[in-house]
């Protein structure tokens, strides 16, 4: 894609299973560790290692506008659960994203995006 890549925020990621996950986000060298919340008093999301950024559009490492293919890896379970993230293009330069995440195996996961706390994506995988 031409042009700069601008950093529009970071993206909070909440991790709703008991264990923590790893994702990585289109094919990029980061691997994100995500604690879970549902361990956490308070269900505050976890800090991700290395910071999650938004930026203008999808690259290796970082959620951008449009498709974005995350790779979920449960800590305790075998496979990755594989999911298209789509930020629609309505988001803009402040805007915090929230990435709601629950994946206990290949077989059954689940993701929610939220934009200033209004969904505008999400898919649920049971086999």
């Amino acid at each position: 894609m031409a042009g700069t890549n601008t950093v529009l925020g970071a993206v909070s990621v909440f991790n709703s299973t008991a264990t923590q996950i790893y994702i990585t986000v289109n094919n990029g060298a980061d691997r994100f560790l995500i604690f879970p919340a549902a361990t956490a008093t308070d269900w505050m999301p976890s800090a991700v290692r290395p910071p999650l950024s938004l930026c203008s559009y999808p690259a290796p490492g970082v959620i951008g506008v449009g498709p974005n293919y995350v790779s979920i890896t449960p800590a305790t379970a075998p496979g990755i659960a594989n999911a298209t993230i789509v930020v629609p293009t309505s988001v803009q330069t402040g805007d915090a994203l929230q990435l709601y995440l629950a994946a206990e195996s290949s077989d059954a996961n689940m993701w929610m995006l939220l934009c200033n706390g209004e969904p505008v994506a999400g898919s649920v995988h049971i086999e």
